[in-house]
């Protein structure tokens, strides 16, 4: 630590010291050869000047604030500015994004004709490898054609609480009978499929581009 003469007894004292502890005369009001004009400041509170290395003012006693406080008190502010920026910006392009495009199902083709079985007479007939009866074949179903006039679910019970199973595409023709509850069954030759809305079939094909 440096030291210095006081102006007025000629002693020596720090150069930090704000008062001489020998004549008490003010040290580092004037700019000399010890003390650059660069290294006073006015204190906040009485506007006297000091040292900027001092902590307590001289004059009235009042404790200094370091530099540091206010630089650390500036790079949070900037923080703060930028992250409140940042979140905008994000809010914003959020918002101006467009709503990503849906594919349609994946469906489950069924055809559209459903093949024809040939009936069995019965009693009489009999297998010719192991010479048993045949039974009698059950009477076949009797079911008119439908189409889907959008993607239509096939579930497995009458209700829209039921597990889907296949989905038709718009257009697509299926056999079905017993319409009942607003439901149609749909068949697969002579067996039960599933079950699909009767307001999502028509006797007719929908035109492209008509609701």
């Amino acid at each position: 630590m440096a030291l210095i003469k006081c102006p007025k007894c000629g002693q020596t004292v720090l150069s930090v010291a704000s008062l001489c502890p020998h004549c008490s005369h003010r040290l580092g009001l004037e700019p000399g050869p010890s003390v650059e004009t660069n290294d006073l400041m006015h204190c906040r509170h009485c506007d006297e000047l000091m040292t900027r290395r001092a902590k307590v003012c001289p004059h009235c006693g009042l404790k200094q604030r370091g530099n540091g406080a206010f630089v650390v008190v500036g790079v949070a502010a900037v923080i703060i500015l930028a992250a409140g920026l940042f979140v905008m910006s994000a809010g914003s392009d959020s918002a101006d994004s467009p709503s990503p495009v849906v594919p349609p199902p994946v469906q489950t083709q069924l055809p559209v004709t459903p093949p024809v079985q040939a009936s069995v007479d019965s009693g009489t007939a009999s297998d010719p490898e192991r010479n048993a009866p045949v039974q009698p074949s059950v009477p076949r179903v009797i079911t008119v054609s439908r189409y889907a006039q959008e993607w239509a679910n096939v579930r497995t019970g009458r209700s829209l609480s039921s597990e889907i199973i296949a989905i038709l595409r718009p257009g697509q023709q299926v056999a079905v009978a017993d319409r009942r509850g607003g439901w149609w069954s749909v068949y697969l030759g002579d067996s039960l499929v599933g079950f699909v809305s009767a307001s999502l079939l028509d006797t007719i094909p929908r035109r492209p581009g008509i609701r």
